[in-house]
């Protein structure tokens, strides 16, 4: 957990003080965007493990329950609506997502979603529907954690069994580096992939389109787009959301930003809406007004075992604190 997610969550703690009502009345901000990427036990994740802390099953009910509890659930459709009026809604509500298509999304969170009637949308990369290819960061947790539970393997190759190796530095770039060094400690991608399906088939993504769920696109294979020239960014965007739209047939087209949309230019905005590319896309800043009515910030639920109540009533609050400086809204270059 980076300093500024710790500062948010101690926040979080004097906040609690006051009922949520009175933080969304003080910062006016009534619309609240959750999300997540798996839920589940981290220990049956290996795939994620080394990456994040993901909300368990029962975690996520209690979210749910206080989201409910204070907010409107809305879908895509309601949210695309708000655009005209600088995405201001009236009732306290929130829009729920899901990063990355992971089956979880189905096997676990839909079911609990269905029951509570609660609508939400699923960013997809079009390079690993079906099971086709394996997101770098997933492969770097799935080695790390091989390796952990391999420790002759690492005595065999690095002749130091405490030497297990930091694959945080490999970036989008370098990711080539995580097949060389799966093939030296032999360790099979593909095999995980076909065993255990982390990510939705094209049949769990009709099924789910038939619950009422809602997707979109959220570029080819998960690259940091601060790191991409535009030509990229906007050919990533456009090529996962016709693949998207496409397998679900959607009337809309949404992108949700893979990692964050930080340092991403007004010049993307501006072409990819000139193109047509996306209706509404998403960052993951949090509560944070961008200068561009369509472009919504999201607030990730995932990296902690705290309550619900405190990671929300954190962020109204600092978002409190940002405004009284000027820091509450988003400028680009």
């Amino acid at each position: 957990m980076n300093l500024k997610n710790t500062f948010k969550n101690v926040l979080g703690l004097p906040a609690q003080l006051l009922p949520l009502k009175f933080w969304i009345n003080l910062t006016g901000q009534n619309l609240f965007l959750p999300f997540y990427h798996s839920i589940g036990e981290v220990e049956n994740l290996p795939h994620i493990r080394h990456l994040y802390r993901p909300r368990t099953e029962k975690e996520f009910e209690k979210d749910l329950e206080f989201l409910l509890k204070n907010y409107t659930p809305i879908g895509i459709e309601k949210l695309a609506t708000s655009i005209e009026n600088q995405g201001y809604i009236k009732k306290p509500s929130f829009f729920l997502s899901f990063d990355d298509g992971l089956s979880e999304v189905y096997h676990i969170a839909a079911p609990i979603l269905k029951k509570k009637g609660v609508p939400a949308t699923i960013f997809l990369n079009s390079a690993f529907v079906d099971n086709q290819a394996l997101f770098f960061r997933y492969k770097a947790s799935l080695l790390l954690d091989f390796l952990e539970k391999n420790p002759s393997r690492v005595k065999q190759i690095f002749r130091d069994s405490r030497a297990i190796p930091d694959l945080s530095f490999i970036t989008f770039e370098l990711r080539v580096l995580l097949d060389e060094f799966a093939k030296e400690v032999n360790f099979s991608f593909k095999d995980f992939l076909k065993k255990r399906k982390p990510y939705l088939t094209s049949k769990q993504i009709e099924s789910l389109k038939n619950d009422g769920f809602t997707f979109g696109g959220h570029s080819v294979n998960h690259p940091l787009y601060e790191n991409l020239d535009l030509n990229d960014q906007l050919s990533q965007t456009e090529k996962s959301i016709f693949f998207t739209n496409k397998r679900t047939k959607s009337n809309m087209s949404a992108f949700a930003f893979p990692f964050t949309d930080h340092g991403v230019s007004d010049e993307f905005f501006r072409h990819a809406k000139s193109k047509q590319i996306f209706d509404i896309s998403f960052g993951t800043a949090g509560l944070k007004i961008d200068e561009f009515p369509f472009h919504f910030q999201r607030f990730p639920m995932e990296g902690t075992g705290l309550g619900a109540s405190q990671l929300i009533k954190g962020e109204y609050f600092y978002y409190a604190l940002k405004r009284l400086i000027g820091k509450h809204k988003i400028k680009r270059n």
